[in-house]
């Protein structure tokens, strides 16, 4: 899980309502969260679920690790969008620029990650030795959904 430590200067003037603002956030989830399925039937969140962790035949590739790793290095822009819901009052422009955000990194983590080789059979298949990209499904997918 990533972590974002924010620092606030203030006087008292405002106080309260800062943290009124701070108590609505609300937080949310990012992932592959939709029911959208491939022609075979399987959904896009299994797909995520085989190629984040591996299977038997399937090697990992964690590509939600990577993207909170990317996510995490990204603190000073995570924090100036905190300042903004705070100038505005208004936790839900946290809410939304933060998980689009998460899941941007989650996208990049996906189209420039470094992860175990595909199968000559699949690059044959597929036309292609990129990991984790094929139908567009899987990267499409990835959304955030405030709680």
């Amino acid at each position: 899980m990533a972590k974002i430590t924010i620092k606030v200067k203030m006087d008292n003037k405002g106080s309260l309502e800062i943290a009124k603002t701070f108590m609505r956030f609300k937080g949310g989830k990012v992932g592959v969260l939709g029911g959208d399925s491939y022609p075979n039937g399987l959904t896009a969140a299994a797909n995520a679920a085989i190629h984040n962790f591996g299977t038997k035949t399937v090697p990992a590739r964690p590509f939600m690790d990577e993207g909170a790793k990317l996510f995490s290095a990204s603190e000073d822009q995570v924090a100036k969008m905190f300042t903004a819901a705070i100038e505005a009052r208004d936790a839900s422009i946290a809410n939304q620029r933060v998980g689009a955000f998460f899941a941007q990194k989650i996208r990049e983590a996906i189209r420039s990650g470094s992860y175990a080789a595909l199968a000559k059979s699949t690059i044959a298949r597929k036309g292609s030795s990129k990991p984790l990209i094929d139908t567009g499904l899987l990267i499409g997918s990835i959304t955030y959904e405030e709680n």
